[in-house]
């Protein structure tokens, strides 16, 4: 299984940085990140 971010590499060379696929994914992978952060600095 492919991660998001490879997701988004790859997507982002194929379909270029610009592309609204492209986007969706770093907004996506954004938010899984945040969420992330914010529950390490819970612990």
């Amino acid at each position: 299984m492919r991660t998001l971010q490879v997701n988004m590499i790859q997507t982002s060379d194929e379909k270029g940085m610009n592309h609204p696929l492209t986007i969706q994914i770093s907004q996506e992978l954004d938010r899984l990140i945040n969420e992330y952060m914010k529950l390490r600095q819970e612990k």
